[in-house]
């Protein structure tokens, strides 16, 4: 048997219930090969650096396996057969840590599409650039009254 860390990601449209199914697939395929899972972890729904598959959100899942090299080529088979899943990663390590992965540790980040701000107002931009866009509306308010006086004085001239 040889240890392998086993990442996968699937559809964001899924709900977590399906997630669930899928690794539970995968558990059974784990256990018809006589390998063991010593850690599952669910990294939650995420945004992806790019589109995947027309997605811009996916389910991260994380596995330390215990299981022979057909085990895991079976495991890769269905993932690359089932199309809810965009992406699988599979590292062969020496020892499996049973210590939870930094990914766990981190905050999850929330995301606003409203872009509200935590007073609960809803400026499209933080106060320092605002600072920035009153000045810059105050040239802009100069150029014009410059402009039209440039213009009267013309209009005068002829």
């Amino acid at each position: 048997m040889a240890f392998y860390e086993y990442t996968f990601l699937t559809r964001g449209d899924l709900s977590k219930n399906q997630v669930d199914e899928l690794l539970e697939k995968v558990s059974q395929t784990v256990n018809q090969f006589k390998g063991k899972i010593t850690k599952t972890e669910y990294w939650g729904l995420r945004y992806l650096a790019y589109k995947v598959k027309k997605n811009k959100k996916a389910h991260y899942c994380f596995l330390n396996l215990d299981v022979s090299s057909q085990c895991m080529k079976e495991i890769q088979r269905l993932a690359s057969v089932n199309e809810n899943i965009l992406r699988t990663l599979v590292i062969k390590v020496d020892s499996l840590n049973d210590s939870p992965t930094p990914m766990m540790n981190q905050k999850p980040k929330t995301y606003h599409d409203d872009r509200s701000n935590s007073d609960g107002s809803n400026r499209k931009y933080s106060s320092q650039y605002q600072s920035h866009s009153a000045e810059r509306t105050n040239k802009d308010e100069h150029t014009k009254n410059t402009n039209i006086h440039n213009e009267d004085s013309i209009a005068n001239n002829e």
